[in-house]
């Protein structure tokens, strides 16, 4: 398949804005379906998915300028979810607030610190603030719940010591990634410092969940964070590492 630096950016839809979904009224509850564009996307044929290639010649997923995307309207239909409607509002009988702004939001995490399990991770983002734009570095450092002991036992886990997925607030952009530490896994255990790297297409709040492997349990570490635009950052340049927001 071939990569492309930028997917050619389909006409805007009439009908759903981009959003890539329209919702109609049942039983008094806004439910999401497939807007009929998408399907013919040429783009990306209703996937929601285009193939890329990054800064530094990686092969990336993206989503596509049409906004298909099956998992996130299955999941906006599933929970009743409305999506962010751009000019446009919905009505329902029974309903008359503004449903736009009852969407739930993402808050990026105060403390870098939590516990999950027998494990207590502490997360640094390199560089900090994270901006938009560039490749941003998620690094634990991995400690026993109950010693307080580096971790230095962590089993390999589908062929890693660590894996997490990284999605935008919107559910539009996601990052799978693997630890940045080259280490065999065959070899040897893993700890306390896993570090993951992971392209931050735009300014927004992500939820980024971790997992590692130890004494055969996979522990999932989720932390929310918040990435700047360029401005936000040149206009904070004395943003501290000690927080996520």
């Amino acid at each position: 398949m071939d990569l492309v630096g930028t997917a050619p950016s389909p006409e805007i839809c009439a009908t759903c804005g981009g959003d890539g979904a329209v919702f109609r009224v049942q039983d008094g509850r806004a439910v999401a379906e497939p807007c009929p564009h998408t399907r013919e996307c040429a783009s990306c044929g209703g996937t929601g998915r285009v193939f890329a290639t990054d800064q530094r010649g990686y092969s990336v997923l993206r989503g596509c300028a049409c906004g298909a995307d099956p998992r996130r309207l299955a999941l906006l239909s599933g929970l009743r979810l409305p999506l962010k409607f751009v000019g446009r509002t919905l009505e329902t009988v029974d309903f008359t607030g503004d449903l736009e702004a009852q969407v739930p939001h993402l808050t990026p995490d105060v403390d870098v610190n939590k516990t999950v399990g027998s494990v207590t991770a502490h997360l640094e983002l390199e560089p900090a603030p994270l901006v938009e734009g560039q490749f941003a570095h998620l690094a634990f450092t991995l400690t026993d719940a109950k010693t307080g002991r580096p971790v230095t036992d962590l089993q390999p886990y589908l062929g890693a010591f660590g894996h997490a997925l990284i999605l935008s607030e919107d559910m539009r952009d996601y990052v799978h990634a693997h630890p940045f530490e080259d280490i065999d896994v065959a070899k040897t255990f893993g700890g306390p410092m896993v570090t993951f790297e992971g392209y931050m297409p735009k300014a927004g709040r992500y939820r980024a969940w971790s997992q590692f492997q130890r004494n055969g349990e996979v522990i999932t570490i989720p932390f929310t964070i918040n990435v700047l635009t360029l401005d936000e950052a040149y206009r904070n340049p004395g943003a501290s590492a000690a927080g996520l927001r």
